[in-house]
């Protein structure tokens, strides 16, 4: 489906946007309905699925429980693109630690996952 017509501003993660990504979950998030963005969509990145066709996205938590990161793996292409979309979403530190692994501090696997999903990841 098409995105609602108050988000009409919303170009592309390329194109001038008026909304963040981050601002346009929350807005979706209210409405409580889903859509697609745009299929034609080309980011400088891909996130790899498990072989069991999940986003690997994990929290580790250490430290007694004090601690949390969340780790995305298997990121390939523009990281630095991806590292970016996800400081917006989270507003958190996120450190691009090579190898095609992410981390953001704090715990934002469904935030995250729900990111990777919407661009078509």
């Amino acid at each position: 489906r098409a995105p609602p017509a108050r988000l009409a501003g919303w170009v592309s993660a390329r194109g001038v946007s008026k909304m963040s990504r981050r601002e346009l979950l929350e807005a979706n998030e209210d409405d409580g309905e889903k859509f697609d963005l745009q299929p034609d969509l080309r980011m400088g990145f891909t996130v790899y699925r498990t072989a069991s066709q999940n986003l690997p996205v994990y929290v580790k938590i250490s430290h007694n429980g004090t601690r949390c990161v969340t780790i995305v793996r298997k990121v390939r292409g523009n990281t630095q693109q991806l590292v970016e979309e996800l400081r917006i979403l989270t507003e958190s530190r996120v450190e691009d630690m090579g190898g095609g692994v992410i981390h953001i501090a704090g715990n934002y696997k469904s935030k995250v996952k729900e990111l990777l999903k919407s661009i078509g990841q």
